[in-house]
């Protein structure tokens, strides 16, 4: 049957544009986190201290980025995951343009230590979760697998472009274009791209069936249950 000259092409489906979004802000995220070796060693020469002394504000910012993530789930319980995304990638855009004017070994503790410590909240899987979860409520295994694979090609890719711009430049300029990178890519996409949940319209046929179940939160293997234990946490339909 030949199509109509005037139907509509089919649109792509939202979820796919906060899939690409939240891959990345991992993808720039962790590998930004994890570049702090590269840094180490221009940074000791310029700030004449010990390797000991300068390797604590990284200690402090995988600390930190552990400790935040529960405080980040009752961050989004309270308010939503995209206020948790902005005001994390802003901390996290703040901590990298700041480093450039550090001049003691107390601006590292507070810019690379604490706010991207803090900061990390905001491109982490914790936050993304919620996302996959009601973008991709029967496809979820797929959608974190994506964004999880950000961090590693984040790391992979990164981290050598970093340690040449800091070679070529050096380690304030490296940390200031990182952070101007991140004021046009990590808040646009926190702020403009990101959105919480889909309207009931917005959802894919497949996912119609299952905003009509309830899951069983304590029994992976019963994965639609229907008995008056189970909540609707995680429908899109209950979601705020």
């Amino acid at each position: 049957m030949p199509v109509s000259a005037n139907a509509s092409p089919k649109k792509t489906y939202y979820g796919w544009y906060i899939l690409a979004g939240c891959f990345f802000m991992m993808f720039l995220g962790l590998a930004t986190r994890n570049s702090f070796g590269l840094f180490l060693k221009p940074m000791i020469a310029d700030f004449n201290i010990s390797r000991a002394s300068l390797s604590l504000p990284f200690s402090l910012c995988l600390i930190l980025y552990g400790a935040s993530q529960p405080l980040g789930g009752l961050m989004m319980r309270r308010w939503d995951p995209k206020t948790v995304i902005i005001w994390g990638s802003a901390l996290t855009t703040i901590a990298m343009l700041g480093i450039y004017y550090v001049d003691s070994l107390w601006g590292v503790y507070l810019f690379f230590g604490i706010l991207l410590g803090v900061g990390g909240i905001g491109n982490s899987v914790t936050a993304f979760t919620p996302l996959v979860s009601n973008w991709f409520p029967d496809r979820r295994g797929l959608g974190m697998s994506i964004i999880s694979a950000g961090s590693s090609m984040g790391q992979l890719i990164l981290l050598p472009v970093f340690a040449y711009m800091i070679g070529f430049l050096d380690w304030r300029m490296t940390s200031f274009v990182i952070g101007v990178i991140f004021v046009f890519t990590l808040m646009p996409i926190s702020i403009f791209l990101i959105k919480n949940a889909p309207t009931s319209s917005q959802l894919p046929a497949t996912a119609s069936r299952w905003s009509s179940h309830t899951m069983c939160t304590g029994c992976s293997a019963f994965p639609r249950c229907r008995s008056s234990s189970c909540s609707r946490a995680f429908s899109p339909a209950a979601s705020p």
